[in-house]
């Protein structure tokens, strides 16, 4: 069985961690809703004093970008109908 890691966040809606990239020197988690893998969304990882934080993204432009290395990373993991 494989072990999913499940984050709450600030809305107070437990995700799964469903995938993790590096871009421009920052970390970054993609995240699915749990029970609802139609409701993705990323958070940056942030690091201080040996800890790690989860943040929103800066930007719309950094959520495109990361969206759109995600769905290339991805793209034909299922198969089509």
């Amino acid at each position: 069985m494989m072990n999913i890691d499940i984050i709450t966040l600030e809305d107070g809606i437990e995700y799964e961690v469903i995938d993790a990239l590096s871009h421009k020197d920052n970390d970054y988690l993609i995240l699915q809703k749990k029970g609802d893998e139609r409701v993705l969304c990323a958070r940056k990882v942030l690091k201080e004093n040996d800890e790690e934080y989860l943040v929103k993204l800066d930007n719309d432009n950094e959520f495109t970008e990361i969206m759109e290395l995600f769905y290339n990373r991805h793209k034909g993991d299922k198969n089509e109908k």
